[in-house]
């Protein structure tokens, strides 16, 4: 029977790379589909958590170049966040895009992203959470 208490050194490591030019990453993956790609123009993609992240911390507002990340975005820690996406052309101006997490006929202007745990390792590590989809529209291209 130990006679002292716990040590509680534990720090979960919520983003960043794992080893230095591995490929591998902290946190959570969302994989992102942007059918269009108009010339001059940007789709930015913004993750704003609506609660505590997994480690327990606020967490800060995210916002991604989708083009720029191959539309998979990689060391996202993990959390419950509401997403929303623009398109923005060369002069700034920001057309609000459509969102859905399922690809159905539910697209809104802002939609719940979470990551959830299976027995799967597509995205994880082993039993990490499983990659989280994110599908975006132009709603005036339609």
């Amino acid at each position: 029977m130990p006679t002292t208490g716990v040590v509680r050194n534990f720090k979960l490591q919520a983003e960043g790379e794992i080893g230095p030019n591995s490929g591998w990453h902290f946190g959570g993956e969302l994989r992102l589909f942007v059918p269009f790609a108009p010339a001059g123009h940007r789709v930015i993609v913004t993750l704003t958590p609506t609660g505590p992240l997994i480690d327990g911390s606020a967490g800060s507002v995210r916002s991604y170049d989708a083009r720029e990340h191959d539309n998979l975005l990689n060391s996202v820690p993990v959390g419950v966040y509401s997403a929303s996406a623009a398109l923005v052309a060369a002069n700034g101006t920001r057309t609000p895009l459509t969102v859905s997490t399922t690809d159905q006929d539910d697209y809104e202007s802002e939609v719940v992203v979470r990551w959830q745990t299976k027995d799967s390792c597509i995205g994880s590590h082993a039993g990490g959470p499983d990659r989280a989809y994110l599908w975006i529209r132009n709603p005036a291209a339609e």
